[in-house]
């Protein structure tokens, strides 16, 4: 009895610090890419020309403004309009005492989401457009641009931010503050959207190269196959999700990241029912799942885009409800029973990912904010960057396997060239033995 009350301490601790890392993770990511402060004002003022006119162009400081009120659940401002406009200004207003005329100044935003111009007290600091390409993850990022010191004056001074006219006008969180905390966010930011989400595709590629080539052992063929699905799945997702192919439309794009979406999530639930050596029908069927839910997604998808988007949000948010707790019950499950089955790493790895599902989950459903830090915002896509955690985590469980067998092999060859050596020797006697009676 005792025994058992043990390692169902030791499995218990050892859960709560892979989630504790896992969480761990994704709050750092956050902090680093968010700034010091981030203006999160219950409304702000939108300036909605006619239809047809240029916002720029026809806005004045006598125009006519809308007070838009902070969203739910989410860290922006939504104004509903029945046509389609050229664009809409969100208006921002920002003082500025004679002491800090010289220091260096940015405006940061919380996306650059529908964001195609920005401008201060009337100059133009950034003209683009991301509409079109906004299902690239890189483009839910924050965002921030430098203010030239000329265009500061003492006392009020006015932000402009044009967002697409599209309905609804959305608008986000915008801070003005000194410039190098905000710069040094939005490039962590870009890290975390960008480069990770790029690095860890050649990553998971490689890693599931290296479970090909591999020899395995009868009784791990089926998890390693389960392994390389889920990160050749993972891979062409992380793909998707950056905007490549660039060639690829916006619809055709984002139901693809949606169906594939459904089927990492089930390829990560098979994956894990395999590595805990659960029946091979347990890991088929979730397999199953994910590739029905898929095509549900692309059917919906082709009959129209919105049904999609107004389906496939909620539905992937509530199956990353159901499978979070459901991999962390089965880590805790499997180390209880069979205590040597799962390495560390591959504890850590998969509460981790977990973790980054529950949390991708809750923001989609209930806000941006990462609970129960509401002042960090959260719009990296947390499963997008955590392919390199697992990637790297089987990579070192391919390291750890041959250190092992490597460590057995050389333990083996000792013993048996100590036997060996006892052989020869007892040969040596009985030939000397021998040698004195003839």
């Amino acid at each position: 009895m005792p025994e058992l009350w043990s390692r169902l301490l030791k499995a218990v601790i050892t859960t709560l610090l892979g989630l504790v890392f896992g969480y761990g993770l994704i709050f750092t990511a956050l902090s680093l890419g968010s700034p010091p402060y981030i203006d999160n004002a219950p409304s702000m003022d939108l300036y909605l020309p006619e239809a047809g006119e240029d916002p720029f162009a026809t806005y004045t400081e006598q125009s006519e403004l809308l007070s838009v009120p902070q969203m739910d659940h989410h860290d922006g401002y939504e104004h509903h309009v029945s046509e389609h406009r050229l664009g809409g200004l969100y208006v921002k207003t920002f003082e500025v005492g004679e002491d800090d005329l010289d220091e260096p100044m940015a405006v940061h935003i919380t996306t650059g989401l529908y964001l195609n111009g920005v401008r201060v007290n009337g100059t133009e600091i950034y003209a683009g457009s991301t509409f079109g390409h906004w299902f690239g993850v890189s483009q839910f990022g924050p965002v921030a641009f430098p203010i030239p010191q000329e265009l500061i004056k003492p006392g009020e001074n006015e932000i402009l931010s044009l967002v697409d006219g599209r309905n609804p006008i959305i608008g986000h969180f915008t801070t003005v503050g000194e410039a190098g905390p905000i710069m040094r966010s939005v490039l962590w930011a870009a890290v975390f959207n960008s480069f990770l989400v790029a690095t860890s595709v050649f990553i998971m590629l490689f890693v599931a190269l290296l479970f090909l080539i591999v020899t395995w052992p009868a009784e791990d063929r089926w998890w390693t196959r389960a392994a390389v699905f889920l990160l050749v799945t993972w891979s062409v997702c992380s793909l998707i999700s950056l905007g490549i192919p660039t060639n690829m439309s916006q619809p055709t794009a984002l139901i693809l990241d949606f169906a594939l979406i459904f089927s990492i999530l089930f390829a990560i639930l098979g994956y894990v029912l395999a590595r805990c050596d659960f029946p091979k029908w347990t890991t088929l069927s979730a397999w199953g799942a994910g590739t029905l839910l898929s095509a549900l997604t692309i059917i919906a998808g082709l009959i129209k885009l919105v049904y999609a988007v107004r389906y496939g949000y909620p539905a992937e948010s509530w199956v990353k409800f159901a499978i979070a707790p459901v991999l962390v019950g089965l880590i805790l499950y499997v180390q209880f029973k069979w205590p040597k089955r799962l390495g560390l790493i591959e504890v850590f790895t998969i509460c981790a990912v977990a973790v980054a599902m529950f949390l991708e989950a809750w923001r989609d459903s209930f806000g941006d904010a990462l609970p129960p830090f509401y002042e960090i915002y959260s719009h990296n896509y947390h499963l997008s960057w955590f392919g390199i955690v697992f990637a790297l985590g089987m990579c070192a469980l391919i390291a750890t396997q041959a250190s092992r067998a490597r460590r057995i092999a050389v333990d083996h060859n000792t013993i048996l060239s100590e036997r060996l050596a006892e052989r020869e020797a007892q040969l040596e006697k009985a030939f000397e033995r021998e040698k004195d009676i003839a």
